[in-house]
């Protein structure tokens, strides 16, 4: 059983892999290679090519149309950037579709679904209408009705162009810099006209605004690309830049009675009832929302819109940090009223720091700047901040805790003073003591005490032999006389 579950899911997935290799191998084999090496395609191999990313549907002026799957606020000629080549300005697109769309064909903002795409026959650098001032440079995509081959006749909404400032023309993502669309009507009139699209060695060249204009806005010189033809093998790049070339995939389109419905990969994209309905409700809200940003943003000088930017620079920031969109508002009104006064970012968020600290701590903020108030006057004096934080100690108010352990490191020297007393006391006396106590006193002792001293005791005393002698001699002389000093032997 197992065994035939392996085997049911390998034969699936062959027949998805070779679904999908069979789709695109049925795409690739609508390019056709001419005597002259260039490749040809008819209109087929757009339905085909575009389907998986949007929808076709039938309009009554354009026929069929494309319609991109994309998010809301997109507009055409967004995603990608320019490169200067000698046909001109050359739209470089990210998108999958934007070898065909950008190059062949018009687009149009419908009424009801959005941005169209109406196919065409003929290759150009990039088919977009050009506008200017001194600060700014935008493009729209041309309508259906112009011919770059007779006199101009077209109107386009302000809202149609996509506008970054001049000095970002050349950025590798120009959709990082554009503008929101409700500005576009404010910078539009300021803006002159540098449409101009003519014919060059055989192709169209899309002058727009002059180069020189643009080296002039980024500071730096514009390398220039020679455009190339991308080998057919490789058309699912669209657009490829190596070293001083740009090679595009820009076939021969073939006009041909074919639909997508008559196409099997194309089919499949036809756009139906309910995706309809779910387009134009999709689109409806879109213009609801972008017409009341219009309206709340209609009449703002240049100062309030360049904050509103601002502000919404800091709330798509706020946002990827995950911090409140709220206290980053008020971080940045509190900046902006100190840097009206000349001080500078770093020194006010140095200033705000022990502010957020102390009331987190409790303790109150004026508190905190008449302590900080001296430690600055003396900083200022040239004494250094340890002698500052002592000076500073005694004046901030305490809890009992503190208070017995500021008295216990107070205390603390007095008890180190006496115990190094006592141990220098301590050798002394006891010295002493011994010196009173020592052998020489005790030799003194005993020798005033000692046999010696006794001896001359009894010597001037008499002793026993001196008293027994005293004694034998006067019992022996009639009358009991004493005997005569020794000098007197001689005397009778």
């Amino acid at each position: 059983m197992r065994t035939l579950r392996t085997a049911t899911l390998a034969l699936l997935l062959a027949g998805i892999g070779a679904g999908a290799v069979h789709a695109v191998t049925s795409v690739a084999a609508g390019i056709h290679i001419g005597p002259s090496g260039r490749a040809s395609v008819d209109l087929g191999f757009f339905y085909d090519d575009l389907a998986p990313y949007g929808h076709w549907v039938q309009r009554p002026t354009y026929g069929w149309v494309f319609i991109p799957t994309v998010a809301t606020g997109w507009r055409p000629y967004l995603q990608g950037h320019w490169v200067w080549t000698d046909d001109g300005w050359v739209w470089v697109s990210d998108e999958p579709f934007g070898w065909a769309t950008y190059h062949y064909g018009r687009w149009y903002d419908d009424a009801t679904y959005g941005w169209e795409w109406v196919p065409g026959d003929e290759w150009g650098p990039a088919w977009v209408d050009w506008q200017a001032s001194s600060d700014y440079i935008g493009w729209a995509p041309l309508p259906p009705s112009y011919d770059w081959g007779r006199p101009a006749r077209y109107n386009l909404a302000a809202d149609n162009y996509v506008f970054v400032p001049d000095r970002f023309f050349m950025a590798a993502r120009v959709s990082s810099y554009a503008v929101p669309v409700w500005e576009s009507a404010r910078i539009y009139p300021t803006t002159r006209d540098y449409t101009n699209y003519r014919a060059f060695n055989g192709t169209v060249f899309n002058q727009g605004v002059p180069v020189t204009v643009v080296q002039q806005a980024i500071g730096r010189p514009v390398a220039r690309f020679r455009v190339a033809d991308l080998p057919a093998r490789q058309w699912r790049q669209g657009v490829h830049i190596a070293r001083d070339q740009v090679q595009v995939f820009r076939p021969q389109v073939q006009r041909a009675a074919v639909t997508p419905l008559s196409r099997p990969i194309a089919r499949r994209s036809v756009l139906t009832a309910s995706e309809a309905r779910t387009l134009a409700t999709r689109h409806a809200n879109r213009r609801q929302m972008e017409a009341q940003q219009q309206l709340r943003h209609q009449g703002q000088p240049a100062r309030v819109a360049r904050e509103m930017r601002q502000q919404d620079r800091l709330n798509r920031q706020a946002q990827q940090h995950g911090r409140p969109v709220r206290e980053m508002r008020q971080q940045a009104r509190k900046d902006q009223q100190l840097r009206q006064h000349g001080k500078p970012a770093r020194e006010i968020r140095q200033m705000n720091r022990p502010s957020r600290q102390v009331q987190q701590h409790g303790r109150p903020v004026r508190e905190v700047r008449q302590n900080a108030r001296p430690k600055q006057q003396l900083r200022q004096h040239g004494k250094p901040a340890r002698e500052v934080r002592q000076m500073n100690r005694p004046q901030r108010p305490v809890r009992q805790g503190r208070q017995m352990r500021e008295m216990r490191q107070m205390n603390r020297p007095n008890r180190q003073v006496q115990r190094h007393a006592q141990a220098f006391r301590a050798p002394r006396q006891q010295a002493r003591a011994q010196r009173q106590a020592g052998p020489q006193r005790q030799f003194r002792q005993q020798r005033q005490a000692g046999p010696q001293r006794q001896f001359r005791q009894q010597r001037q005393g008499g002793g026993p032999q001196r008293q027994a002698r005293q004694q034998a001699q006067g019992g022996g002389r009639p009358g009991g006389g004493q005997r005569g000093p020794r000098h007197g032997h001689g005397q009778p």
